[in-house]
């Protein structure tokens, strides 16, 4: 035998000899490898649904998957730019067979279908068709990744946000009330309370509400143990915010009446359940965004004992270094609001009283050894306390928490709803060409606004002032002229003007702030009163410019920042499609 067939001959039996152990590690049963992926639950029946058409395009590639579906993108990228639109989800199609579990596959694609094809038609009918195909890929690709709560998250806002935020909205709702294929797409995936919490007020699906379902689906699989590249106090957000929107999209379709009580009834009652959800962070336990003040107060009275039990000691240190500060800044410690006119006059006094005051651990270290260990564990207590307290405020602000407990509350009120059922009616007494009708629409309309915004004074900054501003315009054009002092709402207009021109310190003049709460503190008693049917004392309105006093305040306003959303619109919510 020459040396090439022998050595042929060895290579055959080589692998051979690799092949039977190789063979016994694959048993589908009680090989090794399977004995793994079932220990570390890795295998194709736990991340999903599995799917013989995946495989057989696995092992068609011969284990080239990879290099396979990046020649397919190439391919759907030059049918989208060509638009072979067909074939470009025809070939998108196939790429989610080669990767089924790639969750970029699904969220890059779903938008592209959704969000990059569907505006290129002029007809809204084809691109809602177009939007469909979008969520309907994503819908997809959450059987083949139940472990991947990010594409039931997703779904919630293509089916929320991109359905009820595009410019063609109204169209795009009427449609999907209308869409009973769609409806019993959803239905047939499984998706949980459709047929009941999916429902609005006129027993048709509404979008807002179901991508509401998506959401809780995101969290209840988070619940479970399973990762989402988000934060828990914005991912809990969505829910109640998405039934929120649901309660301004009524508002703008004109269903003005008791449907729209109901529907902000509930999307406060889930705003405030919200607030008591347990939050995981950094520290120790969870927080609860609606426990703040709670939780303030628990620390104002940890502070109140270490103070009480060692005011000696704070006393006597402030006095040793108030006496070596320099003359200018022993001046300035002993300012008062009254006499700070200047941000460097503010620092000035800031420092003075820094370095006057004392750390909590000098003071200890000055106090009785006696009772030292009891001032060192009310510390721990503050500084744990006030570290929550911080991460609280942040995670408040980045959801827009106070704004939208505000606006939960003030759609609650008839007196609103009326506010806007009459601005409606104007508005359409305009397009039928009466403008008589339209006038007295409005001036109802805007004495209402003008007690509900005395009692939120927050809304004065927000979109709600935004619609109410555009009521105003129009109400101008038919009067003709300019509005005078006797105009309810001539305090809003005034406002909004100082704050358009970037007057500076409109929106956080401190004396600007106090009159707010004192106007809202005064209206609160107006409707009170309102209530056990007493009479109201006489109400003048408040001149932005002038000096607050407590008989006719300012009016002004310092509103949150708003952050998505769910941000005030994705808020504070924002889009996210397909990731935030």
């Amino acid at each position: 035998m020459n040396k090439s067939l022998r050595r042929k001959v060895i290579y055959v039996c080589c692998i051979v000899g690799l092949l039977l152990p190789l063979y016994a590690l694959g048993q589908p049963k009680n090989g090794s490898i399977s004995q793994l992926r079932n220990k570390y639950r890795i295998g194709q029946t736990y991340l999903g649904q599995p799917d013989p058409a995946s495989e057989g395009m696995r092992l068609a590639t011969l284990g080239m998957r990879g290099i396979a579906a990046s020649i397919l993108w190439l391919k759907a990228d030059y049918y989208k730019e060509n638009k072979y639109y067909d074939r470009f989800a025809a070939t998108l199609k196939q790429i989610s067979l080669l990767q089924p579990h790639f969750i970029s596959v699904w969220q890059h694609q779903a938008h592209n279908l959704s969000y990059n094809v569907a505006p290129i038609f002029d007809d809204y009918r084809l691109r809602y068709a177009w939007v469909k195909k979008g969520i309907d890929y994503l819908v997809t690709g959450t059987k083949y990744n139940e472990k991947k709560p990010i594409l039931m998250y997703d779904l919630g806002h293509y089916v929320g946000h991109k359905l009820g935020k595009a410019d063609e909205h109204l169209q795009y709702r009427s449609m999907f009330r209308k869409d009973k294929e769609f409806h019993d797409f959803f239905i047939k995936e499984g998706l949980a309370g459709f047929e009941t919490k999916g429902l609005g007020y006129d027993q048709n699906p509404d979008n807002w509400r179901v991508g509401r379902l998506w959401f809780d689906g995101a969290v209840s699989s988070f619940q479970r143990g399973n990762r989402i590249a988000k934060t828990p106090h914005l991912l809990y957000s969505y829910g109640p915010l998405w039934i929120m929107y649901y309660g301004e999209a009524m508002q703008e379709e004109g269903v003005l009446n008791e449907s729209t009580l109901l529907a902000w009834d509930e999307a406060g009652r889930l705003w405030k359940e919200y607030g008591m959800t347990d939050i995981p962070w950094n520290g120790e336990g969870y927080i609860r965004l609606g426990e703040i003040e709670s939780s303030t107060e628990i620390a104002r009275g940890i502070r109140k004992k270490f103070d009480e039990a060692s005011a000696e000691q704070q006393k006597a240190i402030r006095e040793r270094r108030l006496a070596k500060l320099p003359d200018e800044l022993k001046e300035a410690f002993e300012w008062e609001d009254a006499d700070i006119s200047s941000s460097e006059q503010f620092d000035r006094r800031k420092q003075a009283r820094d370095i006057v005051t004392p750390s909590l651990q000098e003071v200890v270290a000055e106090c009785p050894k006696a009772i030292q260990p009891d001032l060192l564990r009310m510390i721990n207590d503050i500084t744990l306390l006030e570290e929550r307290l911080r991460i609280t405020n942040i995670y408040r602000s980045n959801v827009n928490y106070d704004y939208w407990q505000e606006r939960a509350e003030a759609e609650q009120m008839p007196r609103t709803v009326e506010a806007r059922r009459t601005m409606f009616e104007a508005t359409k007494m305009i397009n039928l060409g009466d403008p008589e009708a339209a006038i007295r629409n409005f001036e109802t309309s805007f004495g209402l606004w003008n007690k509900t915004l005395r009692r939120f004074p927050r809304f004065a900054k927000e979109e709600v002032a935004d619609d109410v501003l555009k009521g105003i315009k129009r109400y101008k054009r038919l009067l003709e002229t300019e509005l005078d002092d006797s105009f309810p709402l001539k305090w809003l207009v005034d406002y909004r003007e100082t704050i358009d021109v970037g007057t500076v310190g409109a929106e956080s003049n401190p004396e600007m702030e106090e009159s707010f709460k004192i106007w809202s503190e005064e209206q609160k008693k107006l409707d009170a009163l309102e209530e056990s049917g007493e009479p109201q004392p006489a109400t003048s309105t408040p001149t932005p410019t002038d000096p607050p006093v407590t008989t006719d305040p300012p009016v002004t306003t310092d509103p949150p920042v708003t952050t998505d959303p769910p941000v005030t619109t994705d808020p504070p919510v924002t889009t996210d499609p397909p990731v935030t």
